[in-house]
């Protein structure tokens, strides 16, 4: 982050060159581009943290399989007995009791596996829980206060001010610092317009484009306004994410 910095109040940014309004722009670019970064990291920790609960009910739960392969062995049996009996065939009907007594028999027994190792599943998902839960719950803990810590910074408070809330994100900010740097505007104000102005005409280009022969151009503009769609969602989860954690 810059060093020297005062707090930033409409006079001042008025009265601001162009060399003045890129620098701040540039120390807005690396704030957002820095607090992307962890709203990324923390969303991956989140991911994990619930990761780790169902796989703790899962080591709960247990293995079902057995269940699926016993129940269907029932109901094989019963099926095989049910023809036989329509059929009059005596040997499917002897086949499916038995296969239908071993799969019932297997059953029971595989509930009874089950209810014993309850307590051993119950203790395995506890200690899983523990190893992995307390440390995820830590480094989401240092994500929150690394993200208060750059969002209270003088630099990202500038950075606020400065830029609207549908540009707050590294892209709009870039086309900001270009429209400076290419003096198509004096002020920040003026940059914004112009902005604005060039998405406004992109758009309005795009909508009269029509004939085959400017097919190419259609598709470039069509991708232009899609990346600018995607800048104002990525300011949106940006802001979003910032105010969740302060």
């Amino acid at each position: 982050m810059e060093t020297g910095y005062i707090r930033l109040t409409d006079e001042i940014i008025e009265n601001m060159n162009r060399e003045e309004i890129i620098n701040h722009l540039q120390i807005a670019k690396r704030c957002m581009i820095s607090v992307e970064k962890i709203q990324i990291e923390y969303e991956n920790i989140n991911k994990q943290i619930k990761e780790v609960e169902e796989k703790r009910k899962d080591i709960v739960a247990g293995n079902i399989n057995g269940f699926i392969f016993k129940g269907a062995l029932c109901l094989l049996g019963a099926l095989m007995a049910l023809l036989g009996l329509g059929d009059g065939e005596f040997f499917y009907i002897l086949a499916g009791i038995v296969i239908f007594i071993f799969g019932f028999k297997s059953f029971k027994k595989e509930i009874e596996i089950y209810k014993n190792k309850k307590e051993e599943r119950q203790m395995k998902s506890e200690k899983y829980f523990n190893e992995n839960n307390p440390p995820l719950l830590q480094k989401k803990a240092d994500i929150e206060n690394e993200t208060r810590r750059i969002v209270e910074s003088l630099e990202f408070k500038n950075s606020k001010f400065m830029v609207p809330e549908d540009y707050f994100d590294p892209d709009s900010v870039s086309s900001l610092i270009q429209i400076l740097q290419n003096r198509r505007a004096k002020t920040l104000s003026d940059a914004i317009n112009t902005f604005e102005a060039d998405l406004h005409n992109l758009k309005m280009e795009y909508a009269a484009t029509r004939s085959a022969v400017a097919a190419e151009r259609q598709a470039d503009k069509a991708e232009d306004i899609a990346h600018n769609t995607k800048s104002t969602a990525r300011a949106a989860k940006l802001n979003a994410f910032i105010n969740f954690i302060k």
